[in-house]
């Protein structure tokens, strides 16, 4: 609504006179509060009066050459307890706001800044009446005391979040290599409790936890030459155990000793059936023990034709390994030169492996590495959920398959 001069000077009056407070001019009047202020000053330098409420010693206090700290302080003197308060409020609500990192533009909120408002109101309700904050803020009194009840006395469904949160807090502090996937898996073989896998991320995302682990990808193909033929990239079928068994050797350090760890892993469904560790660089006898313990494993299974599949390390081309598996019915398959991909799941596991050693299981070397190193490969088949095996373990899957066949 437009007014006259002499309207709004007539406004003005009214305010400085004390007759009405700015707010219930703004209220009368049609006019926002800043408008209503104006008039007033309108009025006051109209007439050449000094500003409401300040006493004249307290105005010689003011330096002429200070115009801003003037303005200022006429502002605050020409203002009623309630506008002081409420400023005062206006502050502090943004001092709040400002300590939680958010800010609230437009009046639009979204969930979690709806969340964070209410928390300032209840922060503030010791100061200040909840009627006064809700109005200043923008939010519905009965919103709020909904928010608040239920913070009280949280919903069942609100509960089983929480101790959800909880339980994957709890895993993720025992394995942080994963992520909200296995961690899920894992849960459910430990407890039997079954989550969605957006269920999982959902209690992962609120807490924050994330994978720990570095991952490695291979990309550059190597040379085409080969001493054996690749026979994965043929259309064989694995459809048991022990059909086909893929080896690798991976090295790390413990305490500045360096290790090297040989594992022999059935492809089926990635149990490692034999593994050797030695101190010693480029130590061959890991590689030859490893093997060993793979012939004695296939001597149960004489019946089960079986493709072992390594890169061309020197070990995997010497005579004295080659010369072992056509005596016990095996065949040699290899990767490409310089192409690990060829061998891509023996070279994922050696990731997981030494990401979980050190990261989950903590191997530190107090103990004996060789004592560590087998806790953790039974760790491996017996109780590590397998995305590949439907989040089953090794062993579990294996065993599994003979209960199918046996039937």
């Amino acid at each position: 609504m437009k007014y006259t001069k002499q309207e709004k000077l007539d406004i003005g009056r009214r305010i400085y006179d004390s007759e009405i407070t700015r707010y219930q001019a703004a209220e009368l009047y049609k006019i926002c509060e800043g408008t209503a202020r104006t008039y007033m000053r309108m009025y006051r330098d109209a007439n050449n009066l000094p500003a409401k409420n300040c006493k004249q010693q307290k105005c010689n206090i003011i330096r002429p050459d200070s115009p801003a700290l003037s303005a200022n302080t006429d502002d605050f003197q020409s203002m009623t307890k309630e506008e002081l308060i409420r400023e005062l409020l206006k502050a502090r609500i943004a001092e709040a706001r400002l300590k939680k990192g958010y800010a609230v533009k437009g009046g639009w909120y979204s969930n979690s800044i709806r969340q964070e408002e209410y928390q300032v109101v209840l922060e503030l309700s010791g100061e200040f009446p909840v009627k006064l904050i809700c109005e200043t803020m923008n939010i519905q009194r009965s919103s709020f005391y909904a928010w608040k009840k239920k913070l009280a006395h949280p919903s069942t469904r609100m509960k089983s979040l929480l101790s959800n949160i909880l339980l994957f807090k709890e895993y993720h502090a025992k394995f942080p290599s994963h992520g909200y996937r296995w961690l899920n898996a894992k849960i459910r073989l430990d407890t039997g409790l079954v989550l969605s896998d957006a269920y999982a991320h959902k209690c992962c995302k609120i807490t924050g936890i994330k994978s720990q682990a570095k991952h490695y990808k291979y990309k550059k193909p190597g040379d085409s030459y080969r001493v054996f033929p690749n026979l994965l990239m043929t259309e064989i079928q694995i459809d048991g155990p022990l059909q086909c068994i893929v080896s690798d050797m991976t090295a790390f350090y413990v305490k500045g000793i360096y290790y090297e760890l040989t594992l022999y892993m059935d492809l089926w469904n990635n149990e490692i059936v034999s593994h050797s560790l030695s101190s010693k660089r480029g130590d061959r006898m890991t590689y030859i023990s490893g093997l060993e313990d793979l012939i004695a494993l296939k001597k149960q299974y004489p019946e089960y034709e079986m493709i072992l599949h390594s890169d061309q390390g020197s070990v995997y081309t010497s005579k004295a390994f080659n010369d072992l598996l056509p005596m016990y019915s095996i065949t040699h398959s290899m990767s490409r030169a310089g192409t690990p991909t060829d061998n891509a799941a023996m070279e994922a596991i050696n990731g997981w492996i030494k990401a979980e050693m050190f990261t989950d299981f903590h191997v530190t070397g107090e103990r004996p590495v060789v004592d560590e190193v087998k806790e953790y490969i039974h760790f491996f088949n017996e109780q590590r959920p397998a995305y590949s095996l439907n989040y089953l373990t090794p062993t579990q899957y294996r065993k599994l398959h003979y209960e199918r066949i046996s039937d």
